[in-house]
């Protein structure tokens, strides 16, 4: 019923920035997205991305994939990860689109990239070792960001749960099942 788009590469003058996905960047086909890690594409960021904005660029990639998890986005696969450039000294991460909760519809979805060598959706531990191991994090650090992304997830499932009233019996319990199926309460 509803549908979300902003385009984030048009710049306030009207003019375009750059885009790359991850495919592109890591020379791979659009048939191979869902070949790859994780740990590929932070090791792209830190190839590719500007000096100045690595640091935050491994952050923000890194809360995109703990709400990954925690959503069970089987979707998030190598063309839903991209970088944003003006010119050479400006290349950034872009910000986080396409993500979607896929166990609503595909019961049995998998994550579309593997982490630490699995597919299968992982728990804080795991998630924070990805931090520390892959995006350079200390493990405070991986830790404040994970429960960062557990704080927002939490808002939106209370804000979805409050909200419940104002739809139909059918969109009531798509809701509900797209509540059930986060994982964000059992990765506390």
């Amino acid at each position: 019923k509803l549908f979300v788009m902003k385009r984030f590469e048009i710049k306030d003058d009207k003019t375009y920035m750059g885009f790359e996905d991850m495919c592109v960047l890591q020379a791979k086909q659009r048939d191979e997205k869902y070949e790859g890690s994780y740990e590929s594409v932070a090791k792209t960021i830190k190839t590719f991305v500007s000096v100045k904005h690595k640091k935050n660029a491994i952050k923000q990639f890194y809360k995109m994939v703990v709400i990954s998890s925690m959503l069970k986005n089987g979707d998030a696969h190598l063309k839903n990860f991209g970088l944003i450039y003006d010119d050479i000294e400006k290349i950034n991460i872009a910000p986080a689109y396409d993500f979607v909760c896929t166990t609503v519809y595909i019961k049995k979805d998998i994550p579309a990239l593997s982490l630490l060598g699995s597919k299968k959706w992982w728990k804080k531990e795991l998630l924070q070792r990805f931090g520390v191991e892959s995006c350079e994090l200390s493990q405070k650090n991986a830790q404040e960001l994970y429960q960062e992304c557990l704080d927002a997830v939490g808002k939106v499932v209370d804000e979805i749960k409050n909200g419940l009233y104002k739809y139909n019996s059918t969109e009531q319990l798509f809701l509900e099942e797209m509540v059930q199926n986060f994982f964000y309460k059992k990765s506390v």
